[in-house]
């Protein structure tokens, strides 16, 4: 999202103001109140709420229903950041009719931080692997094949779901590694089969240019062999 361009937070005085602005690039807000003995039950409920300025009113603190003849001490955050997850909270409260209360949001936040940390252990999983086929390349060849075998299939399977695209659609390296082991090893037909795998894939998960052009090579030298 062009919004998202960097991290920031205003807080809104709390003075009633006729006109109420929003910085342009901010994606969401978020009512705070500090909830002291004090507060209204009103403004308490709204503690946590979230909303998209460019959808949804604002009102600004104290709140027009505030019941403390004082008026509460409530404040409203305006956040833009292109730091990890933004899009999707900004999707969340956006599907949600432009505004969710706190109570939505920590659930929200709960099953997205879970899902993160699932991802990040699948990351660690496969890096494991990959780097044990890498280890026993030479030492035990078909170990090595079995073990990038392995971490492809899973690579292509969590891809299917992860947020994190640019880390599991680099296939590249590993079709790479693979496919020299299977040469050096004279098993040629078994190499042609996984370069062909790797060249079905959409363009964006092949890797570098340069890991694109060793495969291509080895497919040329390979089909010579093959004769």
């Amino acid at each position: 999202m062009g919004l998202l361009k960097k991290i920031f937070k205003i807080t809104q005085p709390l003075e009633k103001s006729e006109n109420t602005t929003f910085p342009q690039d901010v994606v969401y807000a978020t009512w705070i109140c500090l909830g002291d003995s004090l507060s209204c039950e009103l403004c308490k409920s709204l503690e946590g709420m979230r909303w998209i300025p460019s959808l949804v009113d604002i009102p600004s603190p104290p709140h027009p229903g505030c019941k403390n003849s004082d008026g509460c001490r409530c404040m409203i955050t305006y956040i833009s950041s292109d730091g990890e997850g933004i899009d999707d909270i900004y999707d969340f409260i956006k599907n949600n009719g432009g505004k969710v209360t706190g109570q939505q949001f920590d659930k929200f936040e709960d099953m997205r931080v879970s899902s993160i940390n699932e991802s990040r252990e699948h990351e660690h999983n496969v890096s494991n692997i990959l780097s044990k086929a890498r280890n026993l390349e030479k030492d035990n060849p078909e170990k090595s094949i079995s073990l990038y075998r392995a971490g492809i299939n899973l690579k292509k399977e969590i891809n299917k779901h992860s947020k994190n695209k640019e880390y599991w659609e680099d296939f590249g390296c590993v079709y790479s590694r693979l496919t020299l082991v299977l040469e050096k090893l004279g098993k040629y037909k078994d190499a042609l089969s996984e370069i062909i795998a790797y060249e079905k894939l959409p363009k964006k998960y092949k890797g570098s240019n340069s890991e694109i052009e060793t495969i291509e090579k080895r497919k040329l030298r390979i089909t010579k062999k093959m004769g």
